[in-house]
């Protein structure tokens, strides 16, 4: 599949410049991170506290993108849909993995899901692992979303679970309840021991086979039509009983996180059965929580405009007594809507900068976009370019020391090999006697002499194929931006970590 192509302004000496032109020629440029042995890190490292730059891709964009492909297309897809991701500065992604009573893995427990194979039949590939594996190699972090109860959404769902050789063992814990458009769909009954067994062993059976960095839930716990008379408590009560379960089978693995995405109206995340209180003042529930807060800050109640975003941002910090990472869920989906209510999602083409900016301002950890599809909708684009911009401004730059002079830019064209550069060594990696660099086929190599005399071995990568093509050296970060175009002109930016 062919994405827009980000044509570049040839000879932009310099990084800040580089950067005012792309403002202002509203230009989105994909900026490429490498990171030390992404797969390894993945594992190594307490993603626990991290900075989160998430996007949801969920069962509808598998509909759209992955959906009855064979392995070759299914890799290419991902990949493209990778590039997107990091091309937006996002360094997570969380995958749904389990929407529904199926899977999109080889399961003990759930057929595979219509939503990756129309008639539930493996096509020969672990389309799980690809994702994992791809996601890994670079530098990006996936977390397996389910929903834990869920089985099916309408007639059609149902009808086509009821025809699988797992119906007839769950049907015992299953509730049956009619949608708010008058279809039938089906859950498990959070209040049986089996439900939660089921769950459970799902869980575990995820994190044995598979190397995800984390379990995400998010906020489809007792919906509209499941058990509505059963009291608020006790819903919370059968709820809270596989959140302990799941959090307790989770620790059991190393640098695995347990994470929740509730409904980010409070009063509706707890009719729910969300006991997001007792989760944010006790241990034992949840590594991180990420509450969806879907409005703008102009948000029309009684004829006056109100701080919706914020005012609900404020709710949940408030019963953050654990300080637990927080990570905001944002409504990518509604950018550009026009809506009477919520109006400032028309009104604004910066809502997710500024609320970037208000959450990191006030302790939270990251956020995370709901969802892949609206990456790539032209009525994003201009909201996507701002977020961009600030990520880059202020978080990036923040967590790098970024400075003009620690920062050396060279931009050539590949048609003529440039001689090694060594100029203003000093000034852009202090302590090294020389370093030298060139571009060859698409290849940046570089070796770098220290003072004391000892010489490094020579390095490359591949900024076509996007992955090194030698052993990393982790002294080194690159940041490399291809010209889409042409493939021709390349420009790279170098700091010594």
């Amino acid at each position: 599949m062919q994405f827009r192509n980000n044509n570049f302004e040839k000879g932009i000496p310099m990084f800040v410049s580089f950067w005012r032109r792309c403002i202002l020629c509203g230009l989105c440029i994909s900026i490429i991170i490498l990171q030390k042995n992404p797969t390894s890190a993945m594992q190594e490292s307490d993603s626990s506290f991290m900075e989160k730059r998430a996007c949801w891709i969920s069962y509808l964009d598998f509909e759209l993108y992955l959906k009855d492909l064979n392995e070759t297309e299914f890799r290419e897809q991902v990949s493209s849909m990778y590039d997107i991701i990091l091309e937006h500065q996002l360094n997570t992604v969380i995958v749904h993995v389990r929407a529904f009573g199926d899977a999109i893995y080889p399961s003990d427990y759930y057929p595979y899901a219509t939503y990756l194979y129309s008639d539930r039949n493996s096509r020969g590939y672990d389309a799980l692992k690809i994702m994992i594996d791809m996601a890994h190699e670079r530098g990006i972090y996936f977390e397996a979303w389910i929903n834990p109860y869920r089985i099916s959404k309408d007639d059609a769902s149902t009808a086509s679970y009821l025809q699988t050789k797992q119906y007839e063992s769950i049907l015992p814990y299953t509730i049956m309840y009619q949608t708010a458009n008058g279809e039938t769909a089906m859950a498990l009954d959070p209040k049986s021991e089996k439900t939660q067994a089921l769950i459970v062993n799902g869980v575990r059976e995820l994190l044995d086979n598979y190397a995800v960095d984390g379990i995400h839930f998010d906020d489809y716990f007792y919906v509209r039509g499941m058990d509505d008379d059963l009291s608020t408590s006790l819903k919370m009560e059968y709820v809270n009983q596989l959140i302990q379960q799941v959090y307790e089978v989770v620790h059991q693995y190393k640098n695995v996180t347990f994470g929740i995405s509730p409904a980010g109206n409070l009063e509706n995340a707890r009719a729910q059965g969300a006991d997001v209180d007792i989760w944010l003042s006790q241990d034992g529930y949840i590594d991180y929580i990420m509450p969806q807060i879907y409005w703008s800050d102009m948000y029309i109640v009684n004829e006056e405009t109100i701080r919706m975003f914020k005012n609900r941002c404020n709710e949940w910090m408030n019963i953050n007594m654990l300080h637990k990472p927080m990570y905001i869920g944002l409504a990518l989906y509604r950018v550009g809507e026009k809506d009477f209510v919520d109006y400032g999602w028309s009104e604004h083409s910066r809502n997710l900068a500024d609320q970037c900016a208000y959450l990191y301002e006030n302790g939270c950890n990251g956020f995370a976009l709901f969802r892949f599809e609206w990456l790539r909708k032209e009525q994003s684009e201009a909201e996507l370019c701002a977020l961009k911009e600030y990520i880059i401004k202020y978080r990036l730059q923040e967590q790098s020391s970024y400075t003009e002079e620690n920062y050396h830019a060279w931009n050539h064209s590949t048609d003529e090999i440039p001689k090694c550069i060594t100029e203003n060594v000093e000034k852009c990696f202090p302590g090294y006697g020389s370093v030298s660099m060139f571009m060859k086929d698409y290849f940046l190599i570089y070796a770098i002499k220290y003072t004391d005399g000892t010489f490094g071995s020579w390095k490359k990568y591949s900024m076509f194929d996007n992955k090194w093509m030698s052993e990393y050296d982790p002294e080194i970060k690159i940041i490399g931006i291809p010209r889409e175009d042409v493939k021709k002109y390349l420009i790279f930016y170098w700091q010594v970590l």
